[in-house]
């Protein structure tokens, strides 16, 4: 006879990562696009002008394609461990699991 706690059953990670793709699926957007405005007034002048706007015009761009490349890393990553999480787990897994959380 097999013990219970070897039983296969959903993984909490699982979810949990389900759930933390979805918030940053959700968020992704605003966060990718959070300085393009800056950015965008920066480059058309008129906001802040002389040799230290120009500099910061240059940095805000730089971080502008920084903050997209990253947001898309994140959800990369998440997608990445989702990948090779199992859907279902031994019972006792899953009870070490939402000890620990």
């Amino acid at each position: 006879m097999t013990d219970p706690a070897d039983n296969l059953v959903p993984s909490p990670v699982r979810a949990d990562l389900q759930r933390l793709r979805d918030d940053v699926a959700l968020q992704q957007e605003t966060i990718a696009t959070s300085l393009d405005r800056a950015a965008q007034d920066m480059a058309e002048g008129g906001v802040w002008e002389g040799p230290t706007a120009e500099i910061f015009g240059e940095e805000i761009e730089g971080r502008k394609t920084d903050v997209h490349r990253y947001a898309d890393e994140v959800l990369a990553a998440v997608d990445a461990q989702l990948s090779v999480t199992p859907e279902l787990i031994p019972l006792s897994d899953a009870r070490a699991y939402r000890k620990m959380t």
